[in-house]
């Protein structure tokens, strides 16, 4: 029974639901913006994750039978940063309130039931996700557009460009880096275009 329950808590740090989530988010809502920022974040903490690993560098459990690193949870800090984003933009929705705690506990607690990361690596996560999201919504909250776009841009490359000088980079996060890029220079486009018909 606990294993079905945690694998159900688990597949909400997977792109099989956070994917169709932003999907129907964006199509749906008309909180648009909610969604374009909480994929930002998320494909962000992607590259911020990574850059994180290969400078602790704590490998994987060896009974994982994997290679990369542990430490901070990459799970852990996605999932928080994306369900902490739309906490802090729908916390008023009483499902989303209570929701998103249960699910956030059923992840981490998830992830070291399974054996794939320690309450060290899962609370590496919440921290690093937390620095993350708020720095986001400060920054966000404080710069022009543009200005905030311009800088998303400079930090995920400088993130990318460390992880490669560090270590090496791993397809996921390429394309995590890639699909931010697109989203950053299509906002920055479709901005443009408003004001020049």
């Amino acid at each position: 029974m606990s294993d079905a329950l945690f694998r159900f808590f688990l597949a909400f740090s997977h792109g099989t639901i956070i994917i169709p989530l932003i999907i129907i988010g964006y199509l749906w809502f008309d909180r648009r913006r909610v969604f374009f920022h909480g994929t930002c974040l998320l494909l962000l903490s992607m590259a911020f994750n990574w850059a994180l690993k290969v400078t602790f560098q704590i490998p994987l459990s060896p009974e994982l039978g994997k290679e990369g690193f542990a430490f901070p949870s990459g799970h852990m800090q996605t999932a928080f940063v994306f369900y902490g984003w739309l906490w802090r933009s729908f916390h008023n929705h009483l499902p989303v309130k209570i929701g998103i705690p249960l699910v956030l506990i059923g992840i981490g607690i998830g992830l070291v039931h399974f054996g794939y990361h320690t309450y060290f690596d899962v609370f590496g996560g919440l921290f690093f996700g937390f620095l993350l999201l708020y720095t986001y919504s400060w920054l966000l909250m404080r710069l022009k557009e543009t200005t905030f776009l311009i800088t998303l841009f400079l930090f995920s490359t400088s993130l990318m460009v460390y992880s490669g000088l560090v270590y090496k980079i791993k397809e996921l996060t390429w394309i995590a880096y890639g699909v931010l890029v697109f989203l950053i220079f299509s906002q920055y486009v479709f901005k443009f275009k408003k004001h020049f018909p």
